[in-house]
């Protein structure tokens, strides 16, 4: 390097600004965004940030009204979204491998099967796998298993 020339080192991207991206992209506040990822605004905010300042682009228009994406944010949010599967895709293959059961299983389902078909059986199932922890969340929305809101939906269908 000649003097006067300057070195810049930059570290690769961190899954987790895109994933506060994409988590502000879907519910559109800061504060929507740091209940779903269980942090706090100031953190999704300065996650937002750091990811504009290594993009140099801003993402997103801020209002009074809540954060929507600009051009640039529109462009990339399906490549983040890739990525976000890509990630999931990995822990989910990760975990199906894992031939040692146990843990927290998160099943979403209505208030009608949780109560008459899956509470009659919590016994039998904790005395065939003792180290699972089940947790049954009883919504009337779906949950969307691909990005982990549970491990399990058990819904009412008609054949």
């Amino acid at each position: 390097m000649n003097e006067g020339q300057s070195f810049k080192f930059e570290l690769p991207m961190e899954w987790d600004d895109l994933k506060h991206f994409l988590a502000v992209a879907r519910a559109g506040t800061l504060a929507d965004a740091a209940r779903e990822l269980k942090t706090s605004p100031e953190t999704v905010g300065r996650r937002v940030a750091a990811l504009e300042a290594r993009l140099g682009a801003r993402l997103f228009d801020r209002k009074q009204t809540g954060y929507t994406l600009t051009e640039t944010g529109v462009a990339i949010l399906s490549n983040a979204e890739e990525v976000e599967e890509a990630i999931l895709s990995v822990e989910r293959e990760a975990l199906g491998r894992d031939l040692n059961v146990s843990g927290r299983v998160r099943l979403a389902t209505s208030d009608e099967l949780a109560a008459n078909v899956i509470t009659p059986h919590f016994s039998e199932f904790r005395r065939c796998y003792p180290r699972i922890v089940l947790e049954v969340v009883a919504r009337h929305d779906l949950a969307n298993l691909s990005r982990r809101e549970a491990d399990i939906a058990l819904r009412h269908g008609t054949t």
